[in-house]
């Protein structure tokens, strides 16, 4: 399974696509420019060493909103300030932002409530102040949980199913 860290600029074309028609309910067809457009600007930030992890939930994150970002020009949406700041909304490590992009791979309803389970636990030692008692732990158990859950993912060669969909929950 291939993840955003190992993508080649046509595994992004088709994450856009994707990403828009799972969203929206319909593909997406712009003219051939338009898909130039895009690709130049998604070429630009990962040459520029833009997070891929931040680029795919970026992406994920415009085609949610696609009704409200489609008339943008690729330049503005993808530029990124724009993407920077929708993801503001997400203020979280990049532990979470991969945890986040892996549970869309959770194929049963026991590996979606994990997923969740250990995602909020995450959330919960993070807006826990330090120096409370048991912060480190539950951090660092829900850390260690996470990468148990992204090795067995990986691992195999996983549809996304989005059963748990945790950029539409914020």
């Amino acid at each position: 399974m291939r993840s955003p860290d190992q993508y080649a600029i046509v595994d992004w074309q088709h994450y856009l696509f994707a990403a828009i028609e799972r969203e929206t309910g319909e593909p997406w067809k712009p003219p051939s420019y338009i898909v130039a457009g895009w690709t130049r600007k998604i070429k630009e930030l990962l040459k520029a060493e833009f997070d891929s992890y931040d680029l795919a939930l970026g992406i994920d994150l415009l085609a949610i909103h696609w009704v409200d970002t489609e008339q943008l020009t690729p330049y503005r949406v993808l530029s990124p300030g724009y993407l920077i700041t929708m993801l503001q909304d997400i203020p979280r490590p990049l532990v979470l932002r991969r945890a986040v992009w892996f549970s869309r791979f959770a194929q049963t309803d026991d590996e979606s409530w994990y997923y969740k389970y250990w995602l909020t636990q995450l959330e919960s030692s993070l807006s826990t102040p330090a120096g409370v008692e048991g912060r480190g732990e539950l951090l660092s158990k829900s850390i260690r949980k996470l990468a148990d859950a992204e090795h067995i993912i990986r691992g195999r060669d996983a549809v996304a199913t989005f059963k748990y969909h945790w950029l539409r929950s914020i």
